[in-house]
């Protein structure tokens, strides 16, 4: 047994190390790639989104580079008489540039165009705008540089410089030189109209039905949402609007952030793993369990083939040495001789049962076992069975009482099948009760049922092994039960051929107490 378990632990091991360990660092190696890979995915993602947001930008930039362009180009072609007639064209109710000025290097101003109906704010703006801008001297004076470089850059002067107009417009400027004309060009822009007529419409075309894009300012108050609505929740990429930098482009995928998406997917894959460690440590289970199985099937048998062999060699001594003793006429008394027939009887009767047993079992586990039904009367069964053991119990010293059902037990049976169940339960009886010999046997009828009780007072059995004693080649492993010997197949016989006739088979035992076998067949009405 210790050989057995040893060998089992070393199994045990060997799984270990071939499901376990394996498993386990192919979970922390897919764990870890999975984070780098979620951590490139969104990078990618990301990425994506602020080539998205490039594009609106670039969008941005290049219409308000074509209306400078435009702007530049009426003053080039146009007389300065005819300049009035050529903006009042350019303004439209859709072009977001409200009002231009032009101021000389000096910040002294030269002209001044705008819409028919414009406002006061305006009107008021270009009043203070000289003084506004020489607040930022230096970036003037930088913008003049550049455009004498050959670039020229657009410059976005605060809202915050001209409180007189926050919040409605916003101020681009640019440095025009062409010859002799140097000037400073400040164009006011209207925030509504640039939202709608310009942002707007981008933000919808390149959010299609996967993002959500907006604009808002610093301060976190929306303008404009791609689908109209104001959004809940943070928007995962953010990148300042080049032409007016006090507000800020956001963008996520719609319904769900970068961040919820990588998670979700890590998630899913995770959960795929763990599934996949979970079957490979099923499949091991799976594979230990078996073995473990198989191995205590094979101790089983071993022993078995251990229990047999004595089985079969003490009723064979027995017949040897009393078959000897009459050969050699050693025995001169009648009755000493008849005695020693009967033993050798009584012994072979004993070997026939259990050679039966054994053959009845490979007949069973090949599925070879057939059984030859027919209505039988059960109170003669048993009265037969009872006939032949009782004065083999009462030669041991038992009390072998019999009670039988006042009418008739009609059921449909295998007649020589229902013995040999009987004869075990009986023999079974008498094996184990090695102090209180005292055996009853009665048949009756429950619930549409007839039955036979088998009761002993023998060594009982453990509550626990209750279910067990009916497996094959089981045997119990402590006190006299341990100690008797057999060949572990007599009950798992009964519970084959009680099954086979369609029956159920009860058993009520306590330990030291002894234990109640109860065989129910069901009974033939015809």
């Amino acid at each position: 047994m210790n050989k057995a378990n040893n060998r089992l632990r070393n199994i045990t091991l060997v799984i270990i190390i071939i499901v376990l360990f394996p498993a386990l660092f192919f979970t922390a190696y897919e764990i870890n790639s999975l984070n780098e890979n979620e951590e490139i995915v969104e990078g990618i993602y990301k990425q994506q989104m602020e080539t998205l947001l490039f594009a609106i930008n670039q969008y941005v930039f290049s219409y308000f580079e074509s209306s400078i362009q435009k702007i530049d180009e009426i003053l080039i072609r146009t007389k300065k008489e005819n300049l009035v007639n050529e903006f009042e064209k350019y303004f439209s109710k859709s072009n977001p540039v409200t009002m231009i000025s032009i101021y000389n290097l000096d910040m002294q101003k030269q002209l001044s165009f705008s819409e028919s109906d414009i406002n006061a704010k305006p009107i008021l703006f270009n009043n203070k705008l000289p003084e506004h801008l020489l607040q930022d001297k230096a970036k003037i004076q930088n913008m003049i540089k550049l455009k004498r470089q050959g670039y020229r850059k657009i410059e976005n002067f605060p809202e915050s410089l001209f409180p007189e107009i926050e919040n409605d417009f916003f101020v681009l400027l640019y440095v025009y030189i062409n010859g002799d004309d140097q000037f400073l060009i400040a164009l006011l822009v209207n925030n509504a109209r640039t939202f709608e007529n310009v942002i707007e419409p981008k933000m919808k075309e390149i959010a299609t039905d996967k993002f959500d894009i907006g604009i808002f300012s610093k301060s976190g108050k929306y303008a404009r949402f791609s689908s109209g609505e104001i959004p809940t929740g943070v928007l995962g990429v953010n990148k300042k609007v080049w032409i007016f930098p006090e507000y800020v482009f956001g963008i996520r995928f719609k319904g769900e952030s970068i961040s919820q998406i990588t998670e979700s997917r890590f998630n899913q894959s995770l959960m795929l793993i763990l599934f996949l460690d979970l079957f490979l440590l099923a499949g091991g289970w799976f594979i230990f369990y078996n073995m473990r199985k198989e191995m205590h099937l094979a101790q089983l048998k071993s022993d078995f083939v251990s229990n047999v062999s004595h089985e079969l060699r003490t009723p064979l001594s027995l017949i040897r040495m009393y078959a000897e003793t009459l050969e050699m006429d050693r025995v001169k008394d009648e009755k000493k001789r008849h005695d020693y027939y009967k033993n050798i009887s009584q012994e072979s009767e004993r070997l026939t049962h259990l050679i039966n047993n054994i053959l009845n079992f490979s007949r069973m586990e090949s599925g070879k076992k057939e059984y030859q039904f027919e209505k039988i009367e059960l109170n003669e069964l048993v009265k037969e069975v009872t006939d032949i053991y009782k004065d083999h119990a009462l030669e041991n010293g038992f009390d072998f009482s019999t009670e039988y059902f006042e009418e008739n037990l009609n059921i449909t049976a295998d007649k020589t099948a229902l013995s040999e169940a009987l004869i075990n339960l009986i023999d079974n009886a008498i094996k184990y009760s090695p102090e209180e010999k005292k055996i009853s046997i009665k048949s009756g009828q429950q619930n549409g049922f007839a039955f036979i009780e088998i009761r002993d007072n023998g060594s009982g059995i453990e509550p626990a092994n209750h279910e067990k004693v009916f497996d094959k080649f089981f045997r119990e492993t402590t006190g006299h039960v341990h100690n008797t010997k057999g060949s572990g197949l007599g009950l798992s016989l009964v519970k084959h051929i009680v099954d086979a006739h369609e029956g159920k088979i009860n058993l009520k035992s306590i330990p030291g107490k002894g234990s109640t076998f109860i065989l129910n067949f069901p009974i033939n009405e015809s």
